[in-house]
């Protein structure tokens, strides 16, 4: 599904999409983190893409997930700069 570098390794750019979809996944489809260590889920994401390896679920749980809630905190204060009026 994504493009391979020559030594068969994904770029950064390529990790963090699939990161980044995995912890939207997650979040919203309510997934426990304990499932990205699961030996059948690991095989469903190397058949997917053998040269990914995804992240520990304390990797997942932690880095991924504050830096998908800081995305959001940012976006919501960019609106809200822009609104010019706002009732609560």
């Amino acid at each position: 599904f994504f493009p391979q570098k020559e030594d068969s390794g994904l770029s950064d750019g390529q990790i963090n999409l699939i990161n980044n979809a995995l912890i939207k996944a997650f979040v919203v489809c309510v997934i426990p983190f304990s499932v990205i260590e699961n030996s059948f889920f690991i095989d469903l994401l190397q058949s997917l893409c053998p040269s990914y390896q995804p992240p520990s679920r304390k990797v997942l749980a932690n880095k991924l997930l504050n830096q998908e809630h800081s995305k959001i905190i940012i976006k919501r204060e960019v609106v809200f700069k822009k609104s010019s009026n706002l009732t609560i």
